[in-house]
């Protein structure tokens, strides 16, 4: 099988994973537009991160997207779309594990809910396509 193939079936499976459990990045993005524009309060990186926010917010929709866009050969596109769909995948899934540590305690549910499968497979996704230099 194809790696664009299999990046396609993986970001369906991660996409319907997120959709169950309403998992998006709206929150990874929303703080870190906060911070840049702290310092750059310039209109177009408003507009941008206002663009990117509305992506992110589809969530499991936007990583079964990018999963299509790598299909058809879209690969920068499509990788950049689905790691905006999940939160930066494994940024957000790291910042989830982090979590877990800090509260004393990694429940095996955790580690098996939809969310937390939906960006492993996300990032599994991302990481087996490279883009064409």
């Amino acid at each position: 099988m194809k790696k664009r193939i299999i990046s396609f079936i993986l970001s369906i499976i991660s996409g319907i994973f997120l959709i169950l459990s309403g998992t998006n990045g709206v929150s990874f993005l929303t703080t870190f537009s906060e911070f840049i524009l702290r310092y750059f309060n310039i209109q177009v990186i408003k507009i941008i991160f206002t663009l990117l926010i509305i992506i992110a917010s589809f969530g499991g929709i936007a990583v079964i997207l990018g999963g299509f866009l790598i299909y058809k050969k879209k690969i920068r596109v499509g990788r950049f779309i689905i790691a905006i769909g999940t939160g930066a995948g494994l940024v957000s899934l790291l910042l989830n594990f982090l979590i877990v540590i800090i509260t004393k305690g990694i429940p095996i549910n955790w580690f098996l809910s939809f969310s937390t499968l939906g960006i492993i497979f996300s990032v599994l996704a991302r990481r087996i396509v490279k883009p064409k230099n």
